[in-house]
Formats: structure tokens, C-alpha cells, sequence
């Protein structure tokens, strides 16, 4: 939802390849999301044998709910740590996730 949040109509392979998740997961998820009545999926025009992934009024109306308790959850979580911090922590944690998917250290 985040990613649609930021830029509607989003195809599934561009999820597949910015969530590193297989197809099947993410047709499972854009299927609840759709269920759900957040997402709709619309027929792309410059390509007939795919679809693009947009956002319902539900799913626009759902960020506002969740962006504060977001941004809540950000601050008490980094209390107390500096912005410097912050940013070198998501650096070694962006190494962790590379290490653990198979990524050769550099």
C-alpha cells in the first residue's frame, strides 16, 4: 500500500521486483487488497496481456489513518538516537537483508 501511496498504478511486476517477493505472493496480496476493496486492478492501455494497480477511495482514505500512526511508531521508536544514527543503522540493516538474500559481501 505504501508503494501505491507514493505512486498509483503500480504494474505487479514492478512490486515483484521492488518487494523481492515471488509472483505468487504478490498475486495473493494484490487479490486481498482488492477483495479488501483497497486496490482495483485496471487494464494497462500500452500493454493488453498486463494490468495496472490502483488505489480505490478506500485505499487513498487508509493513509490517512495510517501515515500518523506511522510516523508515531517512528518516533518512539528512534527516542533518544540521532539522525546520524538512524541513517547508519538502516545502512547496516540494508546489508543484513542483501546478505541474507543471497548477496556476496563487499
Amino acid at each position: 500500500m505504501m508503494m501505491l501511496w507514493e505512486k498509483d498504478g503500480i504494474s505487479p511486476n514492478e512490486l515483484v521486483s521492488c518487494l523481492k517477493k515471488d509472483k505468487g505472493n504478490i498475486a495473493r496480496m494484490i487479490a486481498s487488497l482488492e477483495k479488501k476493496g483497497y486496490i482495483q486492478r485496471i487494464d494497462d492501455p500500452s500493454d493488453k496481456r498486463t494490468f495496472k494497480i490502483h488505489l480505490t477511495e478506500e485505499g487513498k482514505r487508509l493513509e490517512g489513518v495510517v501515515e500518523p500512526i506511522l510516523q508515531e511508531a517512528t518516533r518512539t521508536v528512534t527516542n533518544g538516537i540521532s539522525p546520524e544514527q538512524v541513517t547508519e543503522l538502516q545502512e547496516i540493516l540494508k546489508k543484513i537483508i542483501h546478505n541474507l538474500s543471497g548477496g556476496m559481501s563487499t
